[in-house]
């Protein structure tokens, strides 16, 4: 089977299509190779979801249902803060989208992104000599001794 026959035609409302003049826009608003990255990565995978889900890629037809079901996707595979930096990604693609009049409004319009819980950063304390032990044991996470005196230290 030649190239032609097995190569997939792009719909020109497509993620695919769309998403190098995207990538592109971002360059020239002189957004940070990370940022491009991010959002390439969001919306490649958004993409990809889509396609082995049977959904459709064309920009058109995508419903608020589709990019809710690849966001539940994520969050079983990913940590809450990764899955809340696609949907910023998607949702600015979708905005771009909008802006250039691909589509008329978003399919993330009313979506809320996922909520990323609080990790309280661990608070040690270095010091030595039994007061700050005990002031260690309530108030932080963790005690490191500098005092070099006695193990009950």
């Amino acid at each position: 089977m030649d190239q032609a026959a097995t190569s997939r035609i792009e719909a020109p409302d497509s993620i695919a299509v769309n998403l190098a003049s995207f990538l592109r826009s971002l360059r020239a608003e002189r957004k940070s190779e990370r940022t491009i990255e991010t959002y390439r990565e969001a919306v490649v995978q958004l993409d990809a979801f889509l396609r082995t889900q049977g959904m459709p890629d064309d920009l058109r037809h995508l419903r608020r249902e589709h990019v809710e079901a690849f966001i539940i996707d994520l969050l079983g595979r990913w940590t809450p803060a990764t899955v809340n930096t696609r949907y910023r990604g998607c949702q600015a693609f979708f905005r771009w989208c909008i802006d250039e009049d691909v589509i008329a409004d978003s399919p993330m319009a009313k979506m809320k992104p996922p909520k990323v819980p609080e990790q309280p950063v661990p608070v040690y304390v270095a010091a030595g000599g039994p007061l700050v032990a005990r002031y260690a044991g309530r108030a932080g996470d963790g005690f490191i001794c500098t005092s070099g005196k006695g193990a009950e230290l």
